[in-house]
């Protein structure tokens, strides 16, 4: 079966990504794979992903170039179903230049690392990893930022030739994603507010950290709406 017309548009980091990992050789990739594999817990985050990469790679900088190639490759298999055979035998066209000699060498280092490359893509334990990610982050708003303003406002007199005092008053302005965009709203608050909302936020970090104490140490759970 003829493969897939897939091509790709590289920015500057993921071309600078890309050559850092065909300067690396085979049979570290394959070794990455099997510490990925023979590890005793599946990795849930990135971070304890990013982790493998650095003791396999002795924390050198091609395990940062390593760790973004292959979870950004792992994210483009999963959202648009691309071969993983048609994904690594076309991605080095996108690294080629117009000179002759530097395409063969490209093509040659590529060819080099690829099966090692197609393998680690293939790896059950990185797509849970991005997986996991996904899931934590499946939402129709996505938080990205916020910050809570304190305003100092003046009161006058009815001629505004006199300040009586003034007011702290508090704005907490909230910027987030969504699929049509970015977004933010602000929001007016007062001492009592605040006080209230950094309480649920302490809160909530007690939740988290109750929840998992306790899918740890109980193994029956009940799904909602099952009645058993």
């Amino acid at each position: 079966m003829a493969s897939a017309d897939v091509t790709f548009q590289l920015g500057k980091q993921q071309s600078a990504d890309l050559k850092a990992l065909m300067d690396t050789e085979a049979s570290v990739l394959v070794q990455l794979k099997q510490a990925i594999e023979n590890s005793p817990d599946v990795p849930l985050t990135l971070d304890a992903l990013s982790e493998c990469f650095d003791k396999t790679l002795n924390n050198s900088s091609s395990a940062g170039s390593a760790f973004r190639v292959v979870v950004g490759l792992t994210q483009l298999i999963r959202q648009t179903h691309v071969d993983v055979d048609d994904l690594v035998q076309n991605l080095p066209e996108s690294m080629l230049s117009t000179d002759p000699d530097e395409n063969t060498k490209t093509r040659e280092a590529w060819s080099a690392i690829a099966d090692s490359l197609k393998s680690l893509l293939q790896c059950e334990k990185i797509h849970v990893a991005i997986k996991a990610q996904g899931l934590a982050y499946d939402y129709a708003n996505l938080y990205r930022s916020a910050k809570i303003m304190t305003d100092i406002r003046p009161v006058f007199d009815a001629s505004a030739e006199q300040i009586f005092g003034s007011i702290v008053s508090f704005t907490l302005r909230l910027d987030f994603d969504s699929r049509d965009g970015d977004h933010n709203l602000s929001v007016a608050m007062d001492q009592g507010d605040v006080k209230k909302l950094m309480e649920e936020c302490e809160r909530a970090l007690r939740k988290a950290q109750t929840a998992k104490s306790y899918v740890l140490d109980h193994e029956h759970i009940i799904i909602a709406g099952d009645k058993a």
